[in-house]
């Protein structure tokens, strides 16, 4: 089964991911900002990290800057979530690392293409 880590500061954005990811099949940990984020991707690595970006403690930019810095978890895909994003700040984030953006609402067939594409999950869930 594949773990996905959810780091994001809004408990419902988690609990929609939580069912959402579930519903296909997939384990899921939750972060309520970078800092917690990063112990437990470092004490359970995951196949894969949903990270928000605007976030208390620490955001998600300086986030996966610390992931893609971290020998053990630099190869973790990192899909950035977010509602807030800009043209500027997408650039910037795939630069950094990320390997998609998921613009916050999303819907349950992105989630599922993201999985698949990064996952190979295989799955022919719908929403």
């Amino acid at each position: 089964m594949h773990r996905v880590l959810v780091i994001d500061d809004q408990s419902f954005v988690r609990a929609a991911l939580r069912i959402s990811l579930e519903h296909l099949g997939v384990s899921v940990e939750e972060a309520e900002n970078g800092e917690e984020g990063l112990r437990k991707a470092r004490a359970n690595i995951p196949d894969l990290i949903l990270c928000d970006l605007d976030m208390p403690v620490m955001d998600g930019c300086e986030t996966l800057e610390h992931l893609r810095n971290d020998p053990i978890l630099s190869g973790v895909p990192v899909i950035v979530v977010s509602g807030t994003m800009t043209a500027e700040s997408e650039r910037w984030v795939m630069r950094a690392g990320a390997r998609a953006v998921l613009t916050k609402p999303f819907s349950l067939d992105a989630l599922t293409s993201l999985l698949r594409r990064y996952l190979n999950t295989g799955k022919d869930e719908q929403a």
